[in-house]
């Protein structure tokens, strides 16, 4: 069976809003942790520049807010089910 025009809009919109999230949302993620002084040091350049950090609580509400909206479209429980295992690991 071949997804319709509805279900490839829905898996768009599901992709593409967290994609759109985090490219927004990153480079103000960043200067919010420089603000606050949240460095580390970038162990892959040898100039000993500073970075901000953690990045991660930005990607996991990017693929929270992914699972809500297939929920939404799909009314499965499936994606609560993620979101669940995500929080907890």
């Amino acid at each position: 069976m071949q997804p319709g025009e509805s279900d490839l809009l829905s898996i768009l919109v599901t992709a593409l809003v967290p994609f759109a999230v985090v490219l927004i949302l990153t480079p103000k993620f960043a200067s919010l942790l420089r603000g606050r002084n949240r460095l580390a040091k970038d162990v892959h350049k040898n100039d000993g520049r500073m970075v901000p950090s953690p990045a991660g609580p930005l990607l996991v509400c990017a693929l929270v807010l992914g699972e809500v909206i297939a929920f939404v479209f799909y009314g499965s429980i499936i994606p609560l089910v993620m979101i669940g295992v995500i929080l907890i690991a």
